[in-house]
């Protein structure tokens, strides 16, 4: 079972593998999003029910495919989308 420090260590190394692809994009601004990363972040606390690497690098990917596909971009920002998402 990883730590919740591992888990934020394979989120961030996840945030700052940017591809080419629109949805890489948003990666990004999720850095921004998360900031500090800290472990006592509410923002983070979605990662306490992701156990494996794979759920959280999939976590990631879900998020920018919704981005592409429902973000409003003139209308909300992506901190108000990843809370929206992570109620």
């Amino acid at each position: 079972m990883l730590t919740i420090d591992e888990k934020i260590t394979i989120l961030k190394n996840c945030l700052e593998d940017i591809g080419s692809s629109y949805a890489d994009s948003f990666k990004t601004d999720m850095l921004i999003y998360f900031q500090d990363f800290d472990p006592v972040d509410p923002k983070l606390n979605f990662l306490q029910e992701l156990e494996f690497e794979s759920e959280i690098t999939g976590w990631v990917n879900r998020m920018t495919s919704l981005m592409v596909m429902k973000l409003e971009e003139e209308e909300e920002t992506i901190g108000d989308f990843l809370d929206w998402v992570n109620r």
